[in-house]
């Protein structure tokens, strides 16, 4: 059954007035029920007063003074009920950016990986009246932004939001009801797989639904197309990744699953009414707090993808262990260790094919293999397609591709 009411799409921002700012607060009074809301970023609600009822998905939940709320990337929230005038704080953030720097700073993984999965799972907790005072400082920040640092700014908005998330996790450790709430509905499948090649007919067969069903449910829900949705998506993750790496646009563009540079740069530039390049220029941050470890790691594996590298030596070398590196990989770019390094050499070497006149056998070389062998094997899973029928298949593309930097 369609939905009458669709849900408004909120901005992809955190800080609508400076994305390199990691989050954001506001002070909201609600005496009226809501629209049906879908959220692109994050967001922990905190009731300073009220009672009411919220939706979310399609689980109703009792709201009241002091419960925290946790919105996560692609839920549709929706006050269905107002008893008492609510009254309330909404922190947004970027969920992606929270989870990869909580695995870089938590040195116990069983705590990190439970306060990451009851942000991600449990939409409500109760009785967090020490949390108050954390909204009000977060709140207080906002003020004094102009005259702080942004990189001191972003360090206390990531305090703030790891101890709402802690909180959150301890209600639910603490009463012993922790479960994981099925969360997995089309939209945040879709948001999870975004990186893959995904279509409506892989939707069909894993939620038991007609193609021409499934993009109903996406338009009555969002009011885009599915492949309005998918875009919205992929092009909220670049941002990330132009902001925080010095991953290049064509990589980026070949990591959240786009055919090649050019469809991923007009994508953009509707979404966003600017093009990569330009977008990473003006908002680059320039603050320790970007340039985490993990964000070293990425760029680090960029640039010594030709060198014979292993995940054992970058682990030494950031110390840290080989699992939290493929875990935050895993965050950041959908890949781990491994599968990202031999995308990044199977990617440079489709352009040595395409531009120079090297044999076959030279470029693995040169990109990093130390076997013909496997990198066919690789380039076969990557491009599906082997090194030479890609040189006598995509040459022309790769023209046009050159051409498109004028986006």
């Amino acid at each position: 059954m369609i939905k009458e009411n669709k849900a408004s799409l909120q901005s992809n921002e955190q800080n609508p007035i400076d994305p390199t700012i990691i989050a954001d607060i506001d002070y909201e009074k609600i005496s009226l029920t809501t629209s049906p809301i879908l959220h692109q970023s994050s967001r922990f609600i905190y009731v300073i007063d009220g009672i009411g009822k919220i939706k979310i998905d399609n689980n109703v939940f009792e709201i009241k003074k002091n419960c925290l709320i946790s919105i996560v990337p692609w839920e549709i929230t929706e006050i269905t009920e107002v008893i008492k005038p609510l009254k309330i704080y909404v922190l947004k953030y970027s969920f992606d950016l929270f989870n990869r720097n909580l695995f870089n700073i938590n040195n116990n993984e069983s705590r990190t990986v439970l306060i990451s999965k009851t942000v991600l799972n449990q939409s409500i907790s109760y009785e967090q009246v020490s949390l108050i005072n954390t909204f009000k400082k977060a709140f207080e920040l906002t003020r004094s932004q102009e005259t702080i640092p942004k990189n001191i700014i972003n360090s206390l908005f990531f305090s703030y939001i790891l101890e709402i998330g802690a909180s959150h996790a301890l209600y639910f450790e603490s009463n012993t009801v922790y479960e994981t709430t099925d969360k997995k509905n089309i939209l945040s499948y879709i948001y999870n797989h975004s990186d893959k090649k995904i279509t409506l007919d892989e939707l069909s067969k894993i939620f038991f639904m007609s193609n021409s069903n499934i993009s109903r449910y996406i338009n009555s829900e969002t009011n885009l197309t599915f492949f309005e949705l998918l875009n919205e998506i992929r092009v909220k993750k670049a941002v990330e990744l132009l902001i925080h790496t010095d991953i290049t646009t064509s990589e980026i563009a070949s990591f959240l699953g786009y055919f090649d540079k050019s469809h991923f740069i007009k994508n953009f530039k509707n979404i966003i009414n600017e093009n990569p390049n330009e977008y990473r220029k003006r908002y680059k941050e320039n603050n320790n707090f970007s340039n985490n470890i993990y964000s070293s790691i990425i760029n680090y594996i960029y640039k010594n993808s030709g060198s014979n590298i292993t995940l054992n030596e970058i682990s030494d070398m950031f110390n840290t262990s080989p699992i939290q590196i493929n875990k935050n990989l895993k965050i950041l770019i959908g890949k781990t260790f491994n599968e990202f390094l031999n995308y990044v050499r199977i990617n440079k070497a489709s352009k040595l094919i395409l531009s120079t006149d090297e044999s076959i056998t030279n470029i693995a070389f040169e990109v990093g293999y130390n076997t013909v062998k496997t990198f066919y094997r690789n380039f076969i899973k990557i491009k599906n397609i082997t090194p030479r029928e890609f040189k006598n298949t995509i040459e022309i593309d790769y023209i046009k591709e050159n051409d498109d930097e004028k986006y």
